[in-house]
């Protein structure tokens, strides 16, 4: 091979090996995340690359070579196939927002939710119930569901046959408003598109949820967790459904603190089925 190339390859696998240690000291000394492992496995195989076939003229040398590519691709082999990572990153309708979710397959680490950081890196925001020993996106028992654009809402199994729990992911940003109870501002009563049987009243801290002929009633705070200012989470149990209840961007606040007329809500139940989610619009 001719010399000039050789050191052009050894100058790219000196760059390759500091961007390989640059990833590790950032995951190290930050909270950063590197979200797609593939760049390490690349990484690996392009330095490997290099050492077979930029050798040495001296034999000793070269085998030593040869020998620490082939440590190199096993050892990158191996690694790929014990962590077995699943990367799901999905995207608003408009491109502006984005849920990334990664798990590690064969590894007794939690799925993480990442906020994207710098292209490559993403920061920790929270992990999923139970992802330690259940794999829920191996087993494809979840849905992410975007709601009017800026709203994500993640639906996922907790075990084998365990419940279902949901996460709310919020892009939506106002100037204006700081913090409100989102179950006061729900005041009034709200029935679903194309059904009007089915509807969601509040009055007084005390919940009305009509849906499928049956009634279900629950208590503002006792039976609710607020999800910032755009949503709130009405937890039922054996007896009665839970569901997320998401403002949507029509939803505008009046003065007295309630969402004016005309306003609508998504009702999300513990479903991986989409169609399960249902708007409601404000009717009094």
């Amino acid at each position: 091979m001719n010399k000039k190339l050789k050191i052009a390859l050894w100058i790219l696998a000196l760059v390759l090996a500091g961007v390989e240690f640059s990833v590790y000291w950032v995951q190290d000394m930050t909270s950063y995340i590197l979200i797609y492992n593939w760049l390490i496995y690349a990484i690996n195989y392009l330095m490997a690359m290099i050492l077979f076939i930029a050798t040495a003229s001296n034999r000793f040398v070269k085998w030593l070579q040869w020998l620490i590519g082939i440590l190199i691709v096993a050892v990158t082999t191996a690694w790929i196939f014990k962590e077995h990572v699943n990367l799901i990153v999905s995207t608003s309708d408009d491109g502006k927002h984005e849920v990334i979710l990664k798990e590690y397959a064969n590894l007794n680490d939690k799925t993480v939710q990442l906020q994207r950081r710098h292209l490559i890196f993403g920061r920790k925001m929270d992990t999923l119930i139970g992802s330690s020993t259940y794999k829920t996106i191996a087993e494809k028992t979840y849905t992410i569901n975007w709601v009017g654009g800026q709203t994500a809402v993640v639906t996922y199994k907790t075990a084998p046959s365990g419940p279902l729990e949901q996460k709310f992911i919020n892009f939506r940003w106002s100037k204006n408003i700081g913090y409100y109870n989102v179950g006061v501002s729900l005041t009034g009563k709200w029935i679903e598109r194309g059904h009007p049987q089915n509807y969601f009243l509040y009055d007084k801290g005390k919940m009305i949820y009509a849906g499928e002929g049956k009634l279900y009633t629950y208590i503002d705070v006792e039976e609710t967790q607020q999800l910032g200012i755009y949503g709130i989470k009405l937890i039922g149990g054996k007896q009665k459904p839970s569901f997320t209840i998401v403002l949507n961007s029509d939803s505008q606040l009046e003065p007295s603190g309630l969402i004016a007329d005309g306003g609508t809500i998504t009702i999300c139940p513990l479903s991986l089925n989409a169609a399960d989610y249902k708007v409601y619009k404000k009717v009094e």
